[in-house]
């Protein structure tokens, strides 16, 4: 990913700013309460972007003068972001509407029609925000814009409730934006008033809405009925802090696999060069014999685990900022109509982060149904992203155990003894069939127990059977020279039969675990 100075040299005319370690740490502080942690990640990507962009309004000379508010507030925009992705701001008599997202894959601005259908929330202009929390360097760029008008002429689809437009369609610089609007300004959206909710019809509503889910409820209803409800403020409230309530009655959680590595305050952030899959780097190890009986990996995949692993969701403290984590459902209260709109969001259309999440949340509510076995499959064999293709494997041997595309992953805790204050890591070992009779491997180490993060100098190695290293990767320290990462982790993919160790060190002591692909 670009570094801030390369992407301001590389689209001089678009508008760059800092993410500064200051203003996420503050913007992670502000979203506290969401029923599941989708949300909350939403909340925090949309509170950054917004106040970023505010403070950067309030510096620039040419809007000293203009009136400038977030809107409707910051209070209510919480619960917005429960639901639905964008954040608003007036400038004067101009309304803003940004739409954040961390995709690299900006072919389009896609905009939930909330933002254009609901007549109090339409604004004069939208703006395009890529986000990227997952560099040396965190910044949001402004990428393009349009009108109410344009976009509304875009495509609709009326199966996710969006609006979007082909990013040639849209305008490159702000300076249009500021010029226009003195000199021409747009004409006041004419939106479409929404069905009148009855009373009783929205207290219905809001009970079913309310039940805990890890995603947003709002594909569930007719897209009128979810509009008019949100329209109104009290019943908005309502919904929001009816959800939390639901989510607090359930409060068991699992965590799922995150590749993701994002920096928001405390989340889990990767070391140095460890997300490159390297299906080489065991290719010569030395298959030799070692007095360490080795772990078959292979078995796993047929349900025969050794002693001492355990499955990952049960050992682990779940992490607390992964994306992706939400409440568990009782598979006999998931229906098809519950798994049938997060089926929707694994279609090649769909961002790859949004396919990733949607295939984490099957795992967790696909249970014993045919559908979402079949969707992970077909998500297995057209993923843009090794991530989003794991995190389909490891769902589907969630939901279909034997299933022979299944990934598998196990978990064992680890003690570095007085070298840690007796405190325990934990190592996942995660595996994926591939197509070549190989076998993908994933290893990680976190923290377990009551520790935050992992030591500085801590090391994970992949080695030979004879010892040589194959790959390694340290923990980080921060400016405190304090722990700064929450993970450790390797990919490869060894050829059949070969063996190989996973050792996990900290200062002179170390543990060391035999495998066999």
């Amino acid at each position: 990913m670009f570094s801030l100075d390369k992407l301001i040299n590389t689209y001089p005319k678009q508008l760059c700013l800092e993410l500064s370690p200051q203003a996420q740490a503050q913007a992670w502080q502000q979203v506290h309460n969401y029923s599941n942690d989708v949300a909350r990640w939403r909340a925090y990507v949309n509170y950054l972007c917004l106040h970023s962009f505010v403070d950067w309004l309030q510096e620039e000379p040419d809007f000293q003068e203009e009136k400038l508010s977030i809107w409707p507030n910051n209070q209510a925009n919480l619960g917005i972001w429960e639901m639905v992705n964008g954040c608003a701001l007036e400038l004067g008599d101009t309304r803003l509407v940004l739409i954040p997202s961390e995709t690299t894959d900006l072919e389009q601005l896609c905009v939930p029609a909330e933002w254009l259908d609901i007549p109090n929330w339409a604004a004069d202009y939208y703006l395009a925000v890529q986000v990227n929390l997952e560099g040396d360097e965190d910044w949001m760029r402004v990428w393009g814009f349009t009108t109410y008008d344009k976009l509304k002429q875009g495509k609709k689809d009326t199966l996710q409730h969006t609006y979007s437009l082909d990013s040639q369609d849209l305008i490159e610089s702000l300076n249009i934006l500021w010029v226009g609007r003195e000199v021409c300004p747009e004409e006041k959206p004419t939106v479409a008033p929404l069905p009148t909710l009855e009373t009783q019809q929205a207290k219905q509503l809001l009970t079913q809405l309310s039940k805990p889910t890890p995603y947003s409820p709002r594909l569930t209803i007719p897209f009128e009925h979810w509009a008019a409800l949100l329209a109104n403020e009290q019943w908005r409230q309502q919904l929001y802090d009816q959800r939390l309530r639901q989510s607090r009655v359930i409060s068991s959680s699992v965590e799922y696999l995150n590749f993701g590595g994002n920096k928001a305050e405390g989340r889990g952030q990767k070391a140095e060069g460890k997300k490159e899959e390297n299906d080489n780097c065991l290719s010569e190890l030395d298959i030799t014999a070692s007095s360490q009986a080795p772990v078959s990996l292979r078995q796993w995949l047929e349900g025969i685990v050794e002693s001492g692993w355990q499955a990952a969701e049960a050992l682990l403290v779940p992490l607390e900022l992964s994306p992706v984590r939400g409440s568990t459902a009782s598979p006999e209260t998931v229906t098809l109509d519950t798994i049938t709109p997060v089926i929707r969001l694994l279609q090649p259309d769909q961002p790859e982060k949004i396919r990733y999440q949607a295939a984490g949340v099957l795992g967790e509510i696909g249970t014993h149904h045919p559908e979402a076995i079949a969707a992970l499959q077909e998500l297995l064999h057209n993923a843009q992203e090794e991530e989003t293709r794991w995190q389909a494997a490891l769902s589907l041997g969630k939901i279909d155990p034997g299933n022979p595309e299944a990934g598998v992953r196990k978990a064992r805790l680890i003690d570095l003894g007085m070298q840690l204050g007796s405190h325990t890591i934990a190592l996942i070992v995660a595996i994926m069939p591939r197509v070549d009779d190989r076998i993908s491997v994933f290893v990680q180490v976190q923290p377990a127990g009551k520790l935050l993060k992992l030591p500085p100098h801590l090391k994970l190695s992949v080695l030979s059977a004879s010892g040589e290293t194959k790959l390694e990767v340290e923990a980080r320290s921060d400016e405190q020279e304090q722990g700064k990462d929450k993970s450790l982790e390797g990919r490869f993919s060894p050829p059949p039969g070969t063996r190989f160790r996973v050792r996990v060190g900290f200062d002179d002591v170390s543990v060391t675990e035999d495998f066999i692909a």
